[in-house]
Order: C-alpha cells, then structure tokens, then sequence
C-alpha cells in the first residue's frame, strides 16, 4: 500500500506532476544536491530543538506509517 504523507501532500500542491513522478517513475528523480543536503541537517537539528522544547513528545522512528499512527494514539 503506498501512503499519502503530509510531506508528498505539500509536494502534490506545489507540483502535482512531481507528485506524480514520486508515486509513478521515482528513478527518474536526481539525487539530492549539496544545498539539499543542507536542508535535510537544518530540518534534523530543528528536529533535535523541538525535542528539548517537548520532553514528553514520541519519537517515531519507523517508516511504518501506520504503526506510527498507532504509537502517537496512546
């Protein structure tokens, strides 16, 4: 079963042909350049900040979407 996450939902809105391309022809995507690389840290570190701001948050670590659903239920 292939999940429609909130990131590919943005992606959708702001390209539906990318989108397209995500679900359809992913090998068609280039790899990520130096300054996406950058993002990708700058999102980790805002990740590691929002966990000292929220102590009693769950860190879902899976790619299980569903189970993660089901972890952040409880």
């Amino acid at each position: 079963m292939t999940i429609l996450t909130k990131s590919k939902y943005i992606v959708g809105l702001q390209c539906p042909k990318y989108l397209w391309t995500i679900f359809h022809e992913k090998d068609k995507i280039p790899e990520a350049s130096l300054a996406d690389e950058f993002k990708f840290k700058q999102g980790e570190e805002t990740g590691q900040m929002a966990k000292k701001l929220f102590p009693d948050g769950i860190d879902l670590q899976t790619k299980d979407y569903l189970k993660n659903l089901e972890d952040s239920e409880s």
